[in-house]
């Protein structure tokens, strides 16, 4: 059951999944959205705001900055045994911001969140977080903890994770070359060659079908089919982590939970025939 990576980058994977359920693959999707841990700002605490906006308003928007998360290295705060949660080195992450204007406004960018661990700082240095008027000042300390996309959407790994089936795109006898198909095909699957019709990226076709709308032969010149045994896994990270690496923490995620729904089970087994 072979597995064919198409397109990769720190943003951005596709893999094809060939001999594995529909089922199976859309899990995995599942998971890179709700499971994979990511690192986000959770607690804030105030320390000095003399700025227009609101303690709460900069706090939702620290929580909504994507942070860089090196996998594996913090623990959950579930798993965590600390007693002093916000100063635990191995769940919680301090940030610290000190920011004031002085003789003009000014915006107050994440480049200034100061962390105490270099591997966990925001994705970009230009995200605004506020602005500041001549003699306003904001001084912070913020803690980010691991968390689930399934909590909330600031522990969310990735922007897009999208499943759909391998398309498989004929050219028939009937075919005219008349070109139709390629002024109505968004995704620029067809071309013309040497005055001849050519399926140049099958693999980007999105199963539309309006090539066979826009079809006038008899019968159609195009035959547009799902490959039932194959399916497209795209996703796109948020930054915090590598999609490549989502990807591995998805599958690692639910080899847990499958884990732990065998060792439950043969527990249960096990306590039953020591009762009989």
């Amino acid at each position: 059951m072979p597995v064919q990576v198409l397109e990769e980058s720190y943003d951005k994977i596709t893999v094809v999944f060939e001999g594995f359920p529909r089922v199976y693959v859309n899990s995995i999707r599942r998971a890179a959205m709700s499971l994979v841990p990511v690192m986000a700002i959770d607690d804030v605490v105030i320390l000095e705001n003399t700025s227009s906006f609101y303690d709460e308003v900069i706090a939702h928007r620290l929580g909504l900055i994507p942070l860089k998360t090196p996998p594996e290295k913090y623990l959950l705060p579930s798993e965590c045994d600390c007693k002093t949660a916000l100063g635990c080195p191995k769940c919680r992450v301090l940030f610290v911001l000190d920011a004031e204007a002085t003789d003009k406004v000014r915006e107050v960018l994440s480049a200034e969140l100061v962390s105490e661990d270099e591997e966990v700082k925001p994705v970009s240095p230009n995200i605004p977080i506020l602005k500041l008027a001549p003699g306003q000042k904001i001084k912070l300390e913020a803690y980010a903890k691991l968390g689930r996309g399934k909590s909330h959407s600031k522990w969310q790994a990735t922007s897009a994770a999208v499943l759909k089936s391998y398309p498989v795109i004929t050219l028939n006898d009937s075919c005219n070359n008349c070109g139709a198909c390629i002024s109505v095909c968004t995704k620029n699957v067809f071309s013309m060659h040497d005055g001849r019709l050519r399926v140049d990226r099958p693999l980007d076709c999105s199963l539309c079908f309006e090539c066979l709308k826009s079809c006038q032969a008899e019968p159609k010149g195009i035959s547009v089919n799902e490959d039932e045994d194959k399916f497209i896994l795209t996703i796109e990270s948020s930054g915090g982590m590598a999609a490549k690496e989502i990807l591995v923490q998805a599958i690692k995620e639910i080899i847990g939970l499958v884990d732990g729904i065998i060792d439950k089970f043969s527990g249960e087994v096990l306590t039953v025939e020591k009762e009989k």
